[in-house]
């Protein structure tokens, strides 16, 4: 059995990755956002950047997702909190943590759409 790591501290420099699904963009004016559905939870998972060292790793068994980058910084910036709670199967897990209000969760879709690393895959018509 895989030990958890311990906890490391986040800085405000560090980068977060955020699995986006295809269904929480939409096309907007010509171009592709990220919409505020991709940042509502209370606890919401990421990846830290550092531990996770590639971005199509936060992507392993999510065919089809995509993945944007926040800084820790940012977040903080919205009154979030950004903890690190490593899991043993996913060391670089962390969480933004705190009530998101409409204009929290947009402003987190607005950076992580000027952020995207890869875009979600288009959905399959059936």
């Amino acid at each position: 059995m895989t030990e958890t790591p311990a906890p490391e501290e986040i800085l405000d420099d560090d980068r977060l990755w955020r699995r986006i699904h295809p269904t929480q963009t939409q096309e907007d004016g010509g171009r592709r956002r990220v919409t505020s559905a991709a940042f509502t939870d209370e606890r919401l998972s990421v990846d830290l950047a550092r531990i996770q060292e590639h971005y199509t790793r936060t992507l392993i068994g999510y065919s089809g997702y995509g993945v944007a980058e926040i800084q820790a910084g940012f977040a903080r910036s919205l009154g979030q909190q950004v903890i690190h709670r490593p899991l043993a199967e996913n060391p670089a897990h962390s969480q933004i943590e705190g009530r998101k209000s409409r204009s929290v969760a947009r402003s987190l879709a607005k950076a992580a759409s000027d952020r995207m690393l890869v875009w979600p895959a288009e959905m399959n018509a059936g």
